[in-house]
């Protein structure tokens, strides 16, 4: 890649543009229990974030049949995102695994970040993870998820960032 090339993708990374996705689920909740649950974790996540940040927001939930993990990898390739935010809960580790190994093999230089009541349950076990490089493991989550983006933007310091554990280097910091 040319400087310029280089120069350009860094730029268009300062765009802000962010991916927040639902991935795949592992088993089969009936409808009316997942839409409350949605409501509270995906939905007002955004609004906050839309309210509160100028990040060009996308949303993408599998569980619309329109957005299958391919149509999520089409999104990734055919755009610079900054970040790509999961939400974890009971039902979606096997696609957080997945889609996160295979968004990185698409854009390596995008960060991926996850939060919910499962990754501040078992934030270790997602360290594991090579393709992670955030998890917001206490505090409200919209505000971590926003601290974390004004972090990557160059907005704040790593120590002003709360409630989240990031990546640096193959080595997690603890949360503050």
């Amino acid at each position: 890649m040319s400087m310029n090339g280089a120069i350009k993708k860094n730029f268009k990374k300062l765009l802000k543009k962010v991916l927040v996705v639902w991935p795949d689920e592992e088993y089969v909740m009936l409808i009316h229990t997942k839409i409350p649950k949605r409501w509270a974790y995906l939905v007002e996540v955004v609004s906050y974030l839309k309210k509160n940040t100028e990040y060009d927001l996308t949303v993408m939930d599998c569980i619309d049949p329109l957005f299958s993990n391919g149509e999520i990898l089409t999104k990734i390739a055919s755009n610079d995102y900054l970040c790509v935010i999961l939400m974890s809960r009971f039902e979606t580790p096997g696609g957080i695994i997945k889609l996160s190994k295979w968004i990185k093999q698409i854009d390596p230089l995008v960060h991926i970040m996850i939060y919910g009541d499962l990754a501040g349950l078992i934030p270790n076990f997602f360290k594991r993870i090579d393709s992670l490089d955030a998890i917001v493991t206490s505090g409200d989550w919209e505000v971590g998820i926003s601290d974390y983006l004004s972090f990557l933007n160059k907005k704040i310091l790593l120590s002003e960032v709360r409630g989240v554990e990031i990546r640096q280097e193959h080595e997690w910091i603890p949360a503050t």
